[in-house]
């Protein structure tokens, strides 16, 4: 009797834990369930680009601790294709402080252009002296570099190739004071001068070689001064005699405070390739239908930077929320429409073709400067694949 009691009881609670059991399932998402996120993959991975993305200046500064702006464009580029929807994630690091240089990439933002093209673009500025190399390793999508940085990356070991050219003129020349009683006609006149470069490697000083070269100088023949990004005050303040600078935009600087320049343009001398959108050899591989999007919207916003100057000024300014004055802002707007000048497409080429004869031009000339110690073959060194396919 006892026994029967006991069994009877046991067929009771498995019954009731059946029921519960069935209850707590009918709770879990079926496999037709949709979810937001693999719980196998930490959040902020990326099979395109997991390491962390492009610092701000404050924050590759050793000596200065990184503000709010910076630590939060520290974070991983995210999965592309992953989140958002069906949008791409992707990362472009334009390589320095907001500036009309960039305009058409922040005029796509700002328009919808790159959401339009199935991206979900974050857009870092700021100072970053290893963009190339994270570039290559993945830790960042895609960034503006300038052709002779490629071919100095490409030598190193570096798998990147530029997508896209933004500039198509090399925006690099020499500026001296008006009154300063010398007279540069030729690159010759700089023996004995002394002149100043951002740093001892980048365009400023290869444009410098450039001059030397096309004078039949050399290093030798100069004193050569490391003056950061101050060219205008150091001519100003007479620390150096000339100074290498971005044509597009320290001239126009100068002019509107009052201060009269002349100029030497390198690109008068040497067709060097100037800035564009980069991105490694694995993101061309791999995701060739992001590589295009990210063209595609560019494209579209350069393309209308060039017709209507005014939107690509407003999407530019808004990140320049320290100008306040009218008269700064206007300084803006003349570097803006100089920029323009040298963003020009190339006649019977598409918005963002590159010249591949400026390519060699451009190896070989740093090859021929010891900037490069090996030989690189240009054509390793960028695609017009993605510019003559854009929409």
């Amino acid at each position: 009797m006892r026994k029967s009691i006991f069994i009877a009881l046991l067929l009771c609670v498995s019954i009731v834990l059946a029921a519960c059991g069935s209850s707590t399932s009918a709770t879990l998402p079926s496999d037709k369930t949709p979810t937001t996120a693999d719980s196998s993959t930490p959040a902020g991975a990326s099979p395109v680009a997991g390491t962390p993305a492009a610092a701000s200046p404050e924050a590759t500064s050793s000596s200065t601790a990184a503000t709010p702006e910076a630590t939060a464009d520290a974070s991983p580029s995210a999965s592309t294709g992953s989140s958002s929807g069906d949008l791409s994630k992707v990362t472009i690091a334009t390589g320095f402080k907001p500036s009309m240089n960039s305009a058409a990439i922040y005029l796509a933002a700002e328009k919808g252009y790159y959401k339009d093209a199935g991206l979900d673009v974050t857009v870092k500025d700021g100072s970053n002296p290893d963009l190339l190399a994270q570039i290559g390793t993945g830790g960042v999508d895609f960034g503006v570099s300038t052709g002779d940085t490629v071919v100095s990356a490409r030598a190193a070991g570096v798998p990147v190739q530029m997508v896209m050219q933004l500039f198509t003129k090399y925006p690099v020349g020499l500026i001296y004071l008006a009154n300063s009683g010398k007279t540069i006609n030729t690159p010759a006149d700089l023996k004995g001068m002394n002149i100043g470069v951002s740093q001892l490697s980048g365009s400023t000083y290869y444009g410098l070689l450039a001059l030397l070269q096309a004078g039949h100088l050399t290093k030798d023949d100069v004193k050569i001064t490391t003056i950061g990004f101050t060219e205008l005050e150091a001519v100003s303040q007479k620390r150096v005699d000339a100074a290498m600078t971005y044509m597009s935009n320290e001239p126009v600087n100068a002019k509107d405070i009052g201060i009269e320049t002349n100029a030497v343009q390198v690109n008068d001398y040497v067709q060097i390739v100037s800035s564009g959108i980069v991105t490694s050899e694995s993101m061309i591989k791999d995701h060739p239908d992001v590589v295009q999007k990210v063209v595609d919207a560019t494209v579209k916003a350069m393309n209308e930077e060039l017709q209507n100057p005014d939107e690509a000024f407003g999407a530019t300014i808004k990140r320049m929320p320290e100008l306040t004055a009218d008269k700064d802002k206007q300084t803006q707007r003349d570097i803006l429409d100089e920029t323009l000048k040298y963003q020009q497409p190339v006649a019977d080429h598409p918005t963002g073709w590159t010249n591949p004869d400026s390519w060699k031009t451009t190896t070989d000339f740093l090859k021929s400067v010891n900037v490069i110690d090996k030989e690189v073959d240009p054509t390793t060194c960028y695609t017009n694949q993605f510019v003559e396919q854009a929409k």
